[in-house]
């Protein structure tokens, strides 16, 4: 999908919606589809690497996915940073569908609330509204980032 938007953004892509019927399926075709409209091989080469400590050596605590795809980006398909040390689930039935087992290592923290999200104005606002408002006013033209 990131690809196929890449093309919708860069107008290659005349017919946003034509790719529907592949994400309705599961996404079963999406591969050939892309290649067929983008008239290229999407993805290049793809990386991928697990590391291991004792804590829990058939487990990994840490799992990287990259991917070349056109036009020459380098995409992050997926990051994963687990705490092997604390369970997630200790002491607790879980549904056997829960795929997290452990707590994360905490690399990226967000705040509960967003102080400030508003400068001036004295609000607190979830996290929820506070990305809401960022991303609404990007798309705008307004000055703020995420």
């Amino acid at each position: 999908m990131f690809i196929w938007d890449e093309m919708v953004h860069r107008r290659l892509a005349t017919e946003p919606q034509k790719i529907a019927p592949i994400v309705n399926n599961g996404f079963k075709g999406i591969a050939k589809f892309v290649q067929k409209e983008l008239k290229k091989v999407p993805v290049t080469e793809a990386y991928a690497v697990s590391y291991y400590n004792e804590v829990d050596p058939k487990d990994s605590f840490v799992d990287v996915s990259l991917v070349r795809c056109w036009p020459n980006d380098i995409h992050i398909a997926d990051v994963e940073f687990s705490d092997n040390r604390k369970p997630a689930h200790a002491g607790r039935k879980v549904k056997s569908s829960s795929r997290r087992n452990y707590h994360g290592l905490r690399v990226w923290r967000l705040p509960r609330t967003a102080e400030g999200c508003c400068p001036g104005k004295g609000c607190r606002a979830h996290l929820s509204e506070w990305w809401r408002i960022k991303t609404s006013t990007q798309s705008s033209g307004g000055t703020a980032s995420r």
